[in-house]
């Protein structure tokens, strides 16, 4: 899908909270709220896309820092993240001079950033379903992890895969949620003239994670362009075994 938000079930246990004042010296209260739904920048659009390359793993492990046992994307770092907020643009710039602004986004980027991640991944099992049901032929991928070609087996896998993701996207929702509403009661508390919409302050997150984790569209991209090889040459095979003479074969 190209939704961030899948919309939350009541009866499903809530992850531990993440406050605001844990990236602000400001006690703020806790609830909910709605996100919107991803831009198309996000969706996986495998045209013209080269399959994953070892040079994009590569790229991948460059914007890993370990410290200590704790690993952590160089993006992800709060110097990094202030810094292009305080470069890129006037907008950017104003929209972290109000503190609790400038908490929000410290607190929420790297849950949007996984987020992404498993809605690029989600993508991606939904594509090899898809090819699997319509294409009769199930990806490299899936068959290399349940070592097996019988549809019943792999939709079963591949239905795990994907209600997994998706309970891990709703999952960040609310994490996501409790902290626009502290922020939404700051800004009525204070009445600001600084305070930006979420709609807005969302927009600049995605707009941030986009510009640093270009490869990590690609490398998922390929993915599905790589299952979509597949099938071309499983094709090819199988009209030439219809074809060829037994003289081919030896």
């Amino acid at each position: 899908v190209g939704m961030f938000s899948i919309g939350l079930r009541p009866d499903r246990r809530r992850p531990s909270q993440l406050r605001l004042n844990d990236f602000m010296p400001t006690q703020l209260p806790d609830g909910s709220s709605n996100l919107r739904k991803l831009p198309s920048t996000f969706d996986l659009d495998t045209t013209s896309i080269a399959p994953p390359n070892e040079k994009t793993n590569e790229n991948e492990s460059i914007l890993i820092q370990q410290n200590n046992t704790t690993k952590t994307r160089c993006y992800l770092e709060r110097n990094q993240i202030l810094k292009w907020y305080d470069s890129y643009s006037s907008t950017t710039k104003s929209m972290i001079s109000d503190p609790a602004n400038r908490a929000y986004i410290l607190a929420t980027v790297p849950i949007y950033d996984e987020c992404l991640r498993d809605n690029y991944e989600l993508q991606v099992w939904q594509s090899y379903f898809k090819m699997g049901i319509e294409q009769k032929h199930w990806a490299k991928e899936v068959t290399q992890r349940t070592k097996t070609c019988y549809d019943v087996v792999n939709c079963q896998f591949i239905r795990k895969k994907i209600n997994q993701l998706v309970d891990n996207i709703v999952q960040a929702d609310a994490t996501i949620f409790d902290v626009q509403v502290q922020l939404i009661r700051y800004w009525s508390h204070r009445n600001s003239e600084n305070h930006r919409t979420i709609e807005s302050i969302e927009k600049k997150i995605l707009e941030y994670i986009s510009q640093c984790t270009p490869y990590v569209k690609k490398m998922f991209q390929g993915r599905i362009e790589l299952a979509k090889v597949e099938i071309e040459e499983y094709k090819a095979l199988t009209d030439f075994n219809q074809i060829a003479t037994p003289a081919q074969f030896n």
